[in-house]
Formats: C-alpha cells, structure tokens, sequence
C-alpha cells in the first residue's frame, strides 16, 4: 500500500503544509505582539470556535453556544456533530493546538481520499498517479480558481488571494472528506466488493454533521441506485439499498430529534432562521451543467468509438455523480423545501472538477495522448504554483489579525478570575467580533448576539437590541434616523430567513421591523437601566468608552483600552 501510493502520501503531506501555513506564518510574523488569538480568516471560523468550546465547558448538545440562558433547550436546533471531531481531542491536546493540526491534516485527508477515488476509478493503473494526483489537487486546490472575479484581481496584485476553503473549520472539510471517502466505497461496492457496505453506511452516518454532505451523498446513492435497477444490476441495487437502510438505523436518533426541533410553527421559523425556505423554483447551475455536457460527450465517445465496456462503467458512476448533484440542488421542485442551496457549490463545483478530468482520462488520452499529456501537466503545474501562492493570503490580513491580539488582556483575565459560565455585556458601537470571541476563548458567555441561529426567543432579541441602542446613546429623537442608516443591523438581528438576512437596503420587512423598535423603545427608553439590565444573568460590562447613567457599577480591571465592571 506505501509502495503503491507513495505519490500520493508524499502530495498529500505537501497539500496539508500548504493549507496549514497562513495559520503558522501570521503568528510567526506579528513576533511578539501576538497574544494567542489565532488566525481564522474564514467567514463564521469564530463561531464554530465557540461551538467546540462550548462542548469543552460542559455543554455537549451545544443548544445556546453564547448566551447563559436556553442551554438546556432539547433538542438543540443544530446538532454538534462536527464539532464533536475536534473537541474530543481538544480535551486532551487544546482547543488551539488541535485547530492547528486540523488545518494541516484535514486538507490531506481530503486530497488523500480524491487521489484513492481517482487511482480507482482508473482501474489502479500504475500510469494514472499523475492523472490522481492532479485529481485530487484540482479539488484541493481548483475549486478557488474557479472564482475568476476574485482570482484574476488577485494575480493581478489587485486584491488579496483567498485563503483555502478546507482550511475553514469544521465545514464544509469535514463533510468533503466524508463525501469523497463516501464515493470511494460506493465504487467499491459497484464492484461487487460487499465488504465495503458497512464502512459505506457509517460514512453516510456521518454526513448528517452538516446538510449539504448528506444531501450531496443521499441524492447520489439514490441515483446510482436507479441506475442499477434500470441496467438490471439488482445485486448492486441490493447492496446499495443496505447502506440507505443502515445508515438510516444509525441516525434514527439524529432524525427524531431534527424533526421534533422544526415541527410546529415555532419549528418552521426556527428552520427558515437557519437557512431554510418554501420553494419549487428549479436551480440551474453553470459549473454542473458544463461537467455534465463534457461526461456525456466523453461517455458517448467510449461508447461508439472506444467500446469499452469496462470504462463505460467509470463513466456511468461520474453520471450517477453529477444526476445526484442536480437532485441536491432541485429537489424542492418536488418536496417544495430547500435549504440554502448556494453552499452545495462547496461539493459541487469540487465533484464537476473531479469528473471531467477522471472523464477526460478515460476518453480524450486515447484521441490525443500528447496533447492530454501536455494539458495534465499545465494543469498540475498550475496548481502547485496557485496552491503555494495561496500560503501569502495571510499577508493583507495582518492589520486585522494584529488588532484582534487587543482582546488577548480580556481574554486571559476572563480565563483566570471569572466564574465559570459568566456572562459579559459588551458596550461598543461595533461589538460583534467580541460577542463570538469571548466564547470560542472563554467558558463565559455574552449577553447579547446577533447569531441567533439558536432558537433564541423574539422577545430576548428585541430586548437585546433596544438596549444596544440605549447603551450607544440612540435617542427618541435620533431613533428613525439611525435604523435607517444600520439597517444592516436591523437585518442581523431580525431576520427570519437568509435571504433577509444576506439582502440589501430598506426594504420592506426591514422597515416593518424598524416600526416595532420604534413601537417599544420609548417605554424602553423611559424605564430603570439597572432593572432591564438585570432581567438576564450578567456579571461583567466591557466597555472601551465612558460610562453614563449606569449606578451601581464597580470597575474590575483594565485591560489596554478595555474596561471591566461589575454591579
């Protein structure tokens, strides 16, 4: 096994150095004014921090990751299944250090897996290590280049190139990794091989940690199956059955609890809150359908020209592949539920890669073996020299990453003096950033977030906002003009679905919910601070500006330009 893939451990341990250096290089070149928060670039790196951290404190179903109160609310809305890979070993080594590790070895885990479903599919021919490594480096490394409005301004020296999308925790790597090692054993089983069910059902298992891997996973078993049944192969559809049928087993307990959290109308809107919406809109998508044109084309060539029954097979699967990628992206067209489809792309831009090289191994090399040759080699080169280009894009984020080391004070005096399970209220025009750091650092939590992906209460959201704006001075006066121009944190906090949530400008809904807080803030207004601070647990305010109209507080410590006071 070592001998025969020896390319492909020593790429993929060059692979998971690429991935991992920007977090290692960033620290390395702030020197001492690093103060160990670490370098997470990625969009929503700093929740899914808080996430794991909330397991390491106890909290294992992970129901309320940042505030005190709901922490008992069963079942959680989103189960922490994926959190679960990295905090058991955090218990052990830390939470820093095994996101350090996971940044290096989940990549090459994923080009691993790529590589193996590759040399497979190319019938372990010891001339296609070229071709599967190319493979798998197109999914570590291509699917960023895909992006051309964000690619070619970056090799232009325009704007930043991006970090790695399987550097970002927990999602969508650990799904990725389960997707590809998901469709190794499907091959394996296609073979006839029926030692590889089991193993395939537990991955299946497991992709239920993030939706759109088992949506991209489910949607191709099931097509791999009709397929089977209609080429009358019912010993594979049997096989195939099996695993959907274990796999279901295993995660009886994962459904119970989903469908029970998103019954009821309160269960509906907890759904739309995390990404769900009621649709038969059709979703077509440009990647998918030039994958799919480029695997017919090649799998009519093998067909009429080649007639190779044996190859035929290969291109049957990346058939099956990319019709359960269309199936994730359109199936609300029938059950009129969809949830978010824009983060399929993650899977399915990877998995459109994947099939037209493995299909153009199969087809084109015999047409035109030099040129195939030729093109497999610019293409390997290509992304070598992208995957180590991509280890500077640490570099235009240093001014951003050495003003997150301002909190380290905070976060350390949190660490040694507060009593566990604490609860901060943060005073700052901009105070996001803090309200996810101090739980992904700290076993306290914070008084108030816009993540309210949790099933956090209406009324313990608008409370939250009314006194944001009491906190930053927002007057009867001054209210309407406010809202108007932070609409944005009107959309943050009151949003009921994504696309309120990712939308723009004064519309509608925004302005309805702009009507409520101008509805209650003066009663708000008008009442005892102390008292509407103290209607949730809180044992600490951390504030950078001067205090006003708030008896009663004693002040804690300094920390650089933050201060902490307690009633």
């Amino acid at each position: 096994m070592l001998r025969k893939h020896a390319w492909g451990i020593c790429f993929a341990l060059l692979v998971g150095l690429v991935a991992v250096a920007p977090t290692i290089l960033a620290p390395l070149s702030l020197g001492s004014a690093y103060r160990s928060i670490q370098y997470l670039p990625l969009d929503d790196e700093d929740i899914y921090r808080a996430r794991i951290h909330e397991i390491l404190d106890g909290h294992y179903s992970v129901a309320s990751p940042f505030l005190y109160e709901y922490k008992d609310t069963s079942p959680a809305a989103v189960l922490p299944i994926n959190e679960w890979l990295y905090a058991l070993p955090a218990f052990l080594f830390g939470l820093s250090t095994i996101i350090i590790f996971s940044k290096f070895l989940l990549p090459a885990l994923l080009f691993f897996f790529v590589y193996l479903l590759a040399h497979r599919l190319m019938k372990d021919d010891p001339s296609t290590t070229l071709a599967a490594i190319t493979a798998g480096l197109l999914v570590a490394f291509g699917t960023e280049l895909v992006n051309y409005q964000s690619v070619i301004p970056a090799l232009k020296g325009l704007a930043p190139v991006n970090p790695l999308l399987w550097t970002r925790l927990v999602n969508p790597i650990v799904g990725a990794i389960e997707v590809f090692a998901f469709l190794y054993l499907l091959v394996r089983v296609q073979e006839g091989d029926r030692r590889f069910v089991i193993p395939a059902s537990i991955v299946l298992a497991l992709t239920v940690g993030y939706f759109f891997s088992f949506g991209i996973s489910i949607s191709i078993l099931a097509a791999l199956f009709l397929i089977s049944v209609g080429k009358r192969e019912y010993g594979c559809a049997k096989h195939l059955a099996y695993i959907f049928l274990l796999s279901l087993v295993l995660d009886a307990w994962y459904w119970y609890q989903t469908l029970f959290s998103v019954s009821g109308a309160a269960g509906r809107a907890l759904a739309e809150r995390n990404g769900m919406s009621f649709t038969h809109t059709p979703v077509l998508n440009k990647m998918l359908l030039l994958a799919t044109l480029f695997v017919l084309a090649s799998y009519l060539y093998a067909r009429f020209r080649q007639k190779s029954a044996e190859y035929e097979r290969v291109l049957i699967f990346l058939g099956a592949l990319l019709a359960g990628s269309w199936v994730a992206f359109n199936q609300q067209v029938i059950t009129g539920r969809e949830i978010w489809y824009y983060h399929f792309v993650q899977y399915t831009v990877p998995l459109s890669l994947f099939a037209m090289l493995v299909a153009s191994y199969i087809s084109w090399r015999f047409a035109a073996p030099r040129r195939w040759r030729f093109g497999m080699y610019g293409l390997f080169g290509l992304l070598i020299a992208y995957g180590l280009f991509s280890m500077t894009s640490f570099v235009p984020r240093m001014d951003a990453f050495a003003k997150a080391q301002r909190y380290a004070g905070v976060v350390s005096f949190l660490n040694t003096n507060a009593p566990r399970d604490c609860v901060v209220l943060i005073k700052e025009p901009d105070q996001e950033e803090l309200e996810r750091l101090i739980p992904g650092y700290t076993s306290c939590n914070v008084y108030s977030t816009t993540s309210t992906f949790f099933g956090i209460p209406p009324e313990r959201i608008l409370h939250n906002y009314l006194l944001r704006l009491r906190l930053n001075g927002v007057t009867k006066d001054t209210l309407h003009a406010y809202l108007i121009t932070h609409e944005g944190d009107v959309r943050g906090y009151f949003f009921q679905n994504w696309s309120e949530l990712f939308g723009k400008g004064n519309d509608a809904w925004v302005q309805s919910k702009a009507a409520l807080v101008e509805k209650a803030y003066p009663a708000f207004l008008a009442g005892d601070l102390k008292t509407e601070l103290q209607r949730y647990r809180m044992n600490y305010l951390l504030t950078t500006t001067p205090l006003r109209g708030l008896p009663g507080l004693h002040p804690v410590v300094t920390e650089g330009a933050f201060s902490l006071y307690s009633f």
